[in-house]
């Protein structure tokens, strides 16, 4: 997919070698959690993110600017009985998809969380 500048794209395993800036970084992890992800888990987060494309048909897209990865944004199904967006898929009556993002720092005042957001929602309502 791509918006006027940015390019959208399922995720791969060869990812690995680029997340690093953004599961690595305290002041993004803090708006996902917290957690500072060691890249020992890279491998690990890409794979979570594939399945979430295999179960629901959607996930996170890679967010790249002139082939460099700036971030994610994409779609994830929270499971309103537990607010959690992890484990089985949850009955359509308690899916609640969210557009969500998360961009490295260097990339962060640039807009491209609106831009690649508004193109998710739009790939989101022709798909």
């Amino acid at each position: 997919m791509q918006t006027e500048r940015l390019t959208l794209r399922r995720p791969t395993l060869d990812d690995v070698a680029v997340v690093g800036p953004l599961l690595t970084d305290p002041e993004v992890v803090h708006f996902l959690g917290g957690e500072i992800a060691p890249p020992e888990v890279h491998a690990e987060i890409i794979g979570k993110w594939l399945e979430r494309w295999d179960e629901y048909g959607t996930g996170p897209f890679m967010v790249e600017r002139d082939g460099e990865f700036v971030g994610r944004t994409g779609i994830l199904v929270w499971d309103l009985r537990t607010w959690t967006h992890r484990g089985p898929k949850p009955p359509e009556e308690f899916a609640q998809p969210e557009v969500g993002w998360a961009f490295v720092r260097a990339a962060w005042g640039n807009g491209y969380a609106t831009e690649a957001a508004r193109a998710v929602i739009d790939w989101a309502r022709n798909e």
